[in-house]
């Protein structure tokens, strides 16, 4: 169990630390960038030695950190 626990821990650190770099290098597109890497290991145009699944998590973390929000309340006060 204990062995199951690291291993998500090192997957989750590698996604984060990918996703720092992305949003470092490439700045607003790097969304994008982690989309496109997603769907070229999925189709196999690039051979990746991440784990499976590892870009569609750095493409979450980097939508998390980047949301925001079309509507804003203080805008549309009467």
């Amino acid at each position: 169990m204990l062995h199951l626990w690291r291993k998500w821990q090192e997957r989750r650190k590698l996604a984060r630390d990918d996703a720092d770099r992305l949003m470092e290098e490439f700045g607003p597109a790097a969304y994008e960038v982690a989309w496109t890497m997603a769907q070229d290991v999925d189709s196999g145009a690039l051979l990746d030695s991440r784990p499976d699944g590892h870009w569609d998590r750095v493409r979450n973390i980097i939508a998390r950190r980047t949301f925001q929000p079309f509507w804003r309340h203080d805008d549309h006060a009467p």
